[in-house]
């Protein structure tokens, strides 16, 4: 009996040294890198960067109105990765161009967080914040032209409880034809035609804003659009293209402001 506790006390000593780690172990880069975290990066903006002139930009959070889709891709450029959301009915993802890309849709007004997995080696955490509903929408506009100027002015109406401050006007989205010209096929891809002016719509009011542009143009307008907008919001940037509706979709620019968007 002696025998057999010594044997037992022998083995149970010799099974901690081994599960014990070393001072070796602990610093071998190898184990650090499996068990590495967030060593994939955020993006947002547009997926294909400045291919089709809109950046992209690194984030480390995302902060979106409750009701509101934006686009956010990685870093890692592998097809076999996933990300997923800590609470679907909080924030819904849609994959796109091989798990690259996802459009994030937050549907509930609560914090939550998106996680990024491929391997041992690839990981990323994004966490993802809620802002009040983004109801912003353009409600009337009208367009003139003279000695080779075209007048647009849009009337945009604020609902929601905080100021938005429109930075720059892309006129590209308005499609300014006269006689004989031909609509875009994708506006998406286009040169952005940028008017760079600050308003700032308070909140639960409406403003009309006025936009001249020079143009070589003879004959008549016969249609026009509404342009894309660069704005804030909450202390956040957005760029979209505000119609008669309600905001649903923008591309996210986190604190980047116009200037910098330029760039």
């Amino acid at each position: 009996m002696l025998i057999k506790k010594v044997i037992a006390s022998v083995l149970t000593a010799v099974c901690l040294v081994c599960a014990m780690p070393t001072a070796k172990t602990i610093t071998n880069p190898f184990l650090t890198t499996v068990y590495a975290r967030d060593n994939v990066s955020f993006y947002a903006g547009d997926f294909y960067g400045e291919k089709f002139y809109r950046k992209k930009v690194n984030i480390d959070s995302l902060k979106l109105p409750v009701g509101l889709s934006c686009v956010i891709s990685t870093s890692d450029s592998s097809i076999a990765g996933t990300l997923t959301s800590a609470d679907e009915k909080t924030a819904r993802l849609t994959e796109f161009h091989d798990h690259q890309q996802w459009a994030v849709d937050l549907l509930q007004n609560k914090k939550t967080t998106l996680t990024y997995k491929r391997g041992l080696f690839k990981r990323g955490t994004l966490k993802v914040e809620p802002l009040p509903e983004l109801k912003f929408q353009a409600v009337k506009k009208s367009a003139k032209v003279s000695n080779g100027t075209v007048t647009l002015s849009v009337k945009y109406k604020n609902d929601t409880s905080s100021d938005i401050t429109i930075e720059g006007f892309d006129l590209n989205w308005s499609d300014l034809l006269f006689e004989g010209d031909k609509p875009a096929k994708d506006k998406r891809i286009e040169k952005p035609d940028w008017v760079t002016k600050k308003v700032t719509i308070p909140a639960g009011k409406t403003k009309t804003v006025t936009l001249k542009k020079k143009m070589d143009k003879k004959g008549k307008l016969i249609s026009y659009d509404y342009p894309s907008l660069y704005f804030k919001y909450n202390s956040v940037y957005f760029l979209s293209s505000v119609q008669e509706s309600f905001v649903k979709s923008a591309d996210y620019y986190g604190t980047i402001s116009f200037s910098e968007f330029l760039k």
